[in-house]
Order: C-alpha cells, then structure tokens, then sequence
C-alpha cells in the first residue's frame, strides 16, 4: 500500500493499492468478471459488523464501461444525534460525495461476500439430508468435542451432561411456515429433535425412540414474522434424573436415565414458552432403551422432519417454505452473549487467525454449560455453473464445518435453488444507515440509524452509474456521538458524559471561498476577489467552477467554543482527490484555518473534491471531538474560447459618403487572459480602433475587450454587399507547467451599400459632385427636386441621388443599356459595385430581369427613340406583347 494521506491527531492513515491483472476476454462468457480484495477481520471497536471479514468488491465488465465511478470520503465520519430520549432523535445526516462527476446512484451493501440462501418449497417436497451418520464405536469425548460421535450423541440425548445448540435464519414465506431442522433415527424416522416455525410461534421437541410418545414446547416469538429474516436458536440440555419423577426417571427401562430442557432465542433475545417461561418444562429425553442410541445411524434434515409422533406430525406438513441461511449445530450451550456475538458473522476457515478455531474448544461435563464446539455448518452457499446466472438448483452441498468434505456430512438437495441473501443488513451483517432505498447523486445525503447508541459503526455502499454499470464501492466508519445543537453559538454541546467529560463542544467549521454568485447550482471562483465569502451552505453536491490556469485558494475555519478553565487546540482532518493540492495550517488560540491552495492544469479539467472535518484537543485526558464533514466540490473548466457580447443586428444598411460606426465587444471568461480584435477584411479607409483592453470584472467574472469600427463608403462603393468579419484571439492563459494555447472567435455582420444615394459633406456643391459621379449639375440639379436652386449649398449629411434606378428587362446586357443611356461601361461600373468584376473584363453579359442597376442617361449621347416610336394602334401585336419583345 502506498500511503497518500496521515492523520495523527485523528490516528488513522490513507492508502492506496493497486492490484493490475490482464483479461483475456472483456466479459466473463457475457457475465462481468469479479474483482475484490478480501481479508479479516474489522475492528472490534465498531458497534456493528465488529471482527467481521471485510470485501472491497467491484464487477468488471470491459464492453459496458471501461472504468468505475470515483468516490472519496474521510475514514471516518461525524453525525451527531440526540440521545437524551429513548430513542435518538435530530440525528444529522453527511454527503457522501463522487470526485468524477458522473451522474450515478449509491445504494447500501454488505460489508463482505455473504453468499447466497437456499429457498424451500413445501409443495415441491424441498429438504436438504445428510444421512446414514453413524459413530460406530467412537465415543464422545473432551479429545474429540467436534467429532461424528459427539453430533450423534448430542441429537440423540445419549449423554448426561451434555448440550445441544441449533442455530441458523430463516424467513418463512407462508404464515403455516414448516420444519426448519429435524433429526431422527434412520430406521424408524423417530425424530431425536426438531424445530418448527411458523409466523408467531417456534414449536420444538423430540419423540421417543421407542414408543410413540412425544414431547414438545411451543415458544412465542411475539410478532409475525412472514417475509422477514429471523435468527433462530435452540437450546436442549442434557440432565440426570436426579430426584425427577418423570417416567423415565422411574423406569428401569431406560439407560441412562435422562431429562432435556429446551429455551429459544430469536434474534438473540430469549423468548417465553406458552407458560411464560424461558425454559421449557422437564422432559424425557428420546432413549432408545437398554440400546444405545450412539450405535444407532441417524438422519439430519433441513427444511423437513419425517416425524411419525402425534406431537409432531400434527402440525401443518412435514416440509417447509422459505429460505435457509448459515445454519449450525454446537456440541455445548451457547450462551446470549456467544449467540449475539456471531449471529451476524459468518464463520469460514480464513477467519479462524482472529476468531479463534470453533472446532477446536473441548466440551466436557464441566464446560459444556458455557461453550461449544463446533459440529456442522452449512452456509447455504452454492456456486451455480457459469451457464447458469445468479440462481440456480442446488444438487448437494459441503459444510463449511468440518473441513475435510467427509462423506458423511455431505448433504443432498432435492428441489432447492439458490436465492440472493439479505441485503438489507438484518442478518449476516449490520447496517449503520438508514432505510433509504436508493440514493442519487443530485441528493446524496446519508442518514444514519444508530441504534447501539453512540460510538462507531462500519458503512459499506456501492457506488455505480445511472445504469447500473461501473460499481465502486465505499466502506468507511460514521461516528455518531451524542450532541445537542446550541442555537446561540450555532455548534454542537457534548452531553458532558464518557467520553467527553471536559470537552464541551463539537469545534464549529466554516468553509471560506473568493467566489462571486453565477446560479442556483454552482459558484464561479475568482482570482481577483480579495474577500472569502463564506459558502458553508454551499458545499456538495453544489460546486464551485474555476477555469484551469487560475491559482485557486479556499479556507476552512475551525472555532472550538470552550468554558472559561478549558484550553482548546483546532486542527484539521482532510482528503482529496487533487494530489497537487497544498495545504497550510494556521492557529489562534481556539481557532485554526486550513487553506487550501491549487494551480489546476489543462489535464485537470474534470471534477475535483476535498473534504475536511475539525478536531479539537484538550489535553492527553481529554477525549477529541470532530466536527461533521464538509466536502467542496471543485469543477475545472478549459479556458474557452473568446466570445461576443451580442450586436445589435447581424445587417446593416449604409450610405455612400456617410460615416458608418458600429462598437465591437469581446469577452472571456478566463479572468487571466488577454483578448485583442482584429478586422479580418480588407476596406479602403476602414477603421478599427481599440476602445477599452483587458477590462476586468469580478461582478461578471469576465475580462472584456471594446473596439470601434468606423467607415465612410466611397463614391464608388454603391452597390457594394458583403460579411465583414471580425475575430477575437486570447492568449491562453495557463498554469506554469504549461505552455499557452491562443484561442480565437470570428463574428460577421452584412454591410450593404445603397445604389444611386450619395451623401453630402459639408460644403459640397452639385458641380463638384457631379464631377465626382461624371455627370453634370444640371442632371443632378433635375434628380432632386428637393433642391430649390442649383446654386445652393445642400446641406451637409443630406442624402440626394445621383442617377436613375433603371430595371432590367429581358435580354438587356449591360452593352445596351450603356447605349442606350448613352453611358460609357466604365461610367456603369463605378455607379454599380456588383457588376464591377464582370464590366472590367470586357464581357457583355446579360443582366437579369428585374434586376435594378444604376444608371446617368445622357440625352446627347443616348438613344432618342424608345419602343414606342415605331407602335401603332393598327399593329396587331398588342403593347404588352411588343414591350417584352415577342
């Protein structure tokens, strides 16, 4: 492991660990492969889950998604409740937050592989029997306190002195439920001892071996337990006589002479017979007479009883519906406190290193009344065939317990398949979270169910995306204590109690950012700002945007209320998903900040988190208190291209001779960068003038460039249409470890040139603009009649025109329209910008119909006639017909 993150004053260390491993194939056969990292055993300081294996457990499935989700979290986690009631109250809740961005969703998990359970149907005759036990002429003795001849002597009574201790889950799915476990002579089906469960009731008992006589007691559990998983355990104990005058005590028939007491446990708590008591009443145990029983075979069975008794066999059925989970048989009594113990583990051989050896205690006459040693275990674990998907039938199955798969603990199957085991933490394990279903990421906020009371408790949740692809899974510890919140000083007041006695507060934190408001979903970061604002309320899953190349720095405050004969310390606890993060710790008195301080990178863009909590320290007696997580989410961005404050319109119409101006702005949203314009075309005397360069603004978190185009449309530019472009180019500011990267946006608008329309400067006369136009004033003069005198000045800005809007007919080029206007083409050219190109090639071409041009007619040089000269009334052709020439 290489260690990324320590702790001291919080005791705990981060690592990390790769394990790399080649695939042949991206799917196991169409099924995601499994990737875990096992080992034993948890702390046994946790209230739930303590000295449990521990699985870190993903699916790998290449074709579906190449990488899982990131989540990130401190090792431990604060959540204060109210425990000054009897039940805890005002409990708060934390974020559990994902470093990678993607939407997903988190649900709870087991905090390792449970396996699977076996169902029963009563109506397809399912059970699971191991048959054929026989001791032959071993003996039960302390040596051998695990062995075959302990199991036959404790199912059957056959030893004074002695206890049996059956235990497993169940869930019933009919309220009749049926037989859970039974054993009973091979020969004659006799049970030695069964135990049946219905919705309210577990009925337990044996028949006599040799007679049809049976006993039985019946235990209330006190609420239906239809569709729920429940443990199970049953005591029977092995007694003399002594004194009994029970029939088997005072017969001469049976040998030994032996009583049996029976109690029952569900979930660990003991449960009253229908006489209300804990104990059943004395009974006989099932002899088989002068023989012993130890030399008889017996059967065991799961999920079925072949008893023949009248006790037995008047319940409902000899089979059961439901499901079975880690069922065991001890040789000795197991105490409350054993059964609570490991009701919630499942007992496998890796774990022996830390839990002990259940097969090697060795039970005698004198122990056997406070331990036991281990018999059988089935676990209901079964692999199914890869063909075969999740579920499957189950054919025969090996105990866990003992080891060596011997013949005789082989059980066979009939009609059993394997289900999905518990997942809500009811019974192989223990969740510390509160019923929640599934969580999303928009409202990833986890509540905590503490009811052990205060202390540490062990969380696993699976993280995965929406789809249900990339599982990541995350297993951490949530510290509940016992606080109540104060109001005034808007912190959380210890109880005063064990362990905080002398600490009086939970330190307050506050997260500080120079940050400006941008929407209701993120914060945008600001280099500029001088002030930190406080954004407490603002962490996960909201976000905090900052572009890459910016120095980003953010500040977590500590504040530790204390009495007047308290000294109090404040650090800090921290994780991150930024390895180039820096952090700087400074104290004052009761009071600490954390700043936080980064120069992301072009290949940190993505989402980033860090989560801090405050510790206090009062002294070497004085227990620490951690304030709740608080976890900042940071999204960088790329620096983005410049973009364009919007123009007024995407046209204009101008005007020759008249001064056009139009202003240019440009932005970007990397405060740290340069943006200059640029005019891309080229237009005689065209001006771009830059107005305002590089102007910040913390408000719009922007830096904004201003630039004036000017242009006055020459004489000759009528007609003239075309984009006019400009370009915006920033410098690419970045961090330091790289290099710039310009960045550029082009923005076009349409400038049209109206055709025949000059505007006056002022001071013109019509003799100089006619020269200017090659004309002559007096046709000038006649083209606008607004113009009272040729001699007057008009007045400057006046838009007059300066020849005729003519309007192609068909056929007409631009040849005969010269002609006759009695216009030169260089003359049409100049008034005309779009028909430049094609007159300065000398080629006559036709222009289009309707197509308006203008034109200067010149009555010397032009044709007199018109079409209508050679009309006639008597033509007959009708006038329209020769206008258009047909």
């Amino acid at each position: 492991m290489v260690v990324t993150n320590v702790s001291y004053v919080g005791d705990w260390i981060q690592g990390e660990v790769r394990l790399s491993h080649t695939y042949a194939t991206p799917t196991n056969g169409g099924k995601s492969w499994d990737a875990q990292l096992v080992g034993c055993c948890r702390t046994g300081a946790v209230l739930n889950n303590a000295d449990l294996a521990y699985a870190v457990r993903t699916e790998v499935n290449l074709i579906q998604v190449w990488r899982s989700v990131r989540a990130i979290t401190l090792p431990f986690v604060t959540v204060t409740c109210d425990f000054s009631r009897s039940q805890p109250s005002n409990c708060s809740s934390f974020a559990l937050p994902v470093a990678s961005g993607e939407n997903g969703e988190w649900e709870v998990m087991p905090p390792y592989y449970v396996g699977n359970a076996a169902q029963f149907e009563a109506s397809e005759h399912s059970k699971l029997s191991v048959t054929g036990i026989s001791a032959g002429n071993a003996v039960c003795n302390s040596q051998d306190s695990s062995g075959k001849a302990c199991l036959v002597d404790v199912l059957t009574a056959d030893l004074q002195n002695s206890a049996v201790s059956i235990e497993g889950w169940v869930m019933i799915t009919q309220e009749s439920g049926g037989y859970v476990f039974s054993s009973s002579m091979a020969s004659t089906g006799r049970a030695t001892m069964y135990v049946h469960v219905n919705s309210t009731h577990v009925k337990v008992g044996h028949e006599n071996l040799t007679d049809t006589t049976s006993y039985t007691s019946t235990f209330v559990i006190g609420q239906n337990i239809t569709m729920k998983w429940v443990h199970i355990t049953v005591l029977r104990v092995h007694k003399p006589c002594s004194g009994s005058t029970l029939p088997c005590c005072t017969s001469s028939y049976a040998n030994p002479a032996i009583t049996v007491e029976y109690q029952v446990y569900v979930n660990g708590e003991s449960v009253y017979t229908l006489e209300h008591s804990t104990v059943s009443n004395l009974m006989c145990a099932p002899s088989c007479g002068w023989e012993s029983c130890n030399t008889l075979p017996i059967d065991l069975h799961f999920g079925y009883c072949p008893c023949s008794g009248g006790g037995a066999g008047s319940e409902s059925g000899m089979y059961f519906s439901g499901q079975l989970d880690e069922w065991r048989v001890w040789n000795g009594f197991r105490t409350q406190v054993q059964i609570q113990d490991l009701m919630k583990t499942s007992l496998t051989v890796d774990k022996e290193g830390f839990l002990g050896n259940p097969t090697s205690i060795q039970i005698n006459q004198y122990n056997y009344i406070s331990n036991a040693a281990i018999l059988l275990l089935y676990s209901m674990d079964y692999t199914c065939p890869d063909s075969a998907g999740s579920q499957c039938a189950v054919s025969q199955m090996y105990p866990v317990y003992p080891t060596n798969n011997q013949p005789w603990s082989l059980a066979t199957a009939t009609a059993i398949f394997t289900v999905n085991t518990d997942s809500t933490g009811a019974m192989l394990w223990e969740t510390a979270i509160d019923t929640m279903g599934i969580m999303s990421m928009s409202s990833s906020r986890v509540r905590v169910n503490p009811v052990k009371g205060p202390g540490f408790y062990q969380a696993s949740m699976m993280l995965s995306f929406s789809n249900g692809t990339g599982l990541a899974p995350v297993d951490f510890l949530i510290h509940v204590v016992n606080a109540t919140y104060d109001s005034e000083k808007q912190a959380y007041k210890l109880c005063g109690c064990a362990p905080y006695v002398g600490n009086s507060y939970i330190p307050k934190l506050r997260v500080l950012a120079k940050v400006a408001p941008w929407n209701g979903n993120f914060l945008m970061y600001s280099p500029y700002l001088t002030q930190y604002k406080d954004i407490t309320d603002f962490t996960y899953p909201s976000f905090i945007q900052i572009v890459a190349g910016y120095h980003f720095n953010m500040q977590f405050y500590g504040v530790d209320f204390v009495r007047p004969n308290e000294v109090s310390t404040v650090s800090f606890l921290y994780t991150s998903s930024i390895p180039e993060m820096r952090f700087s710790l400074s104290n004052q008195g009761n009071s600490s900040t954390l700043e936080a301080s980064w120069t992301p990178c072009r290949k940190d863009v993505g989402s980033h988190v860090i989560c801090v909590s405050a510790i206090d320290c009062e002294g070497p007696t004085v227990a620490s208190a951690t304030s709740q997580m608080q976890c900042v989410k940071i999204e960088v961005i790329a620096s983005a291209s410049p973009q364009w404050y919007n123009f007024s319109s995407d046209s204009y119409t101008l005007y020759m001779g008249k001064l056009f101006q139009m202003g240019v702005q440009a932005f970007e949203n990397n405060m740290l960068a340069s943006v200059s314009i640029a005019l891309n075309n080229k237009l005689p005397y065209a001006v771009l003038k830059s107005l305002v360069v590089n102007q910040v603004s913390t408000t719009a978190n922007s830096v904004t460039s201003s630039s004036e185009f000017s242009w006055t449309p020459a004489h000759d530019m009528g007609a003239f249409s075309g984009l006019i472009c400009f370009s915006a180019v920033d410098d690419g500011a970045a961090c330091p470890l790289e290099q710039k990267q310009g960045q550029s946006a082009t923005k076009c608008v349409l400038l049209t040139v109206i055709r025949c329309q000059y505007t006056v400067r002022q001071g013109q006369q019509l003799q100089e603009i006619a020269t200017i136009f090659s004309n002559n004033w007096m046709n000038l003069w006649s083209l606008n009649s607004n113009i009272r005198h040729p001699d007057f000045l008009p007045d400057g800005g006046e838009q007059i025109y300066v020849g005729h809007m003519y309007r192609a007919l068909k056929h007409d080029t631009i040849g005969t329209v010269a002609k006759r206007m009695g216009m030169t083409r260089d003359q049409i050219a100049l008034l005309n910008w779009d028909l430049r190109s094609k007159v300065n090639m000398s080629i006559d071409f036709e222009l289009v119909p309707n197509q308006e041009i203008c034109v200067i007619p010149d009555s010397c040089k032009g044709m007199t006639a018109t079409v209508y000269s050679s009309l006639t009334f008597a033509d007959p052709k009708s006038l329209a017909e020769q206008l258009i020439g047909v």
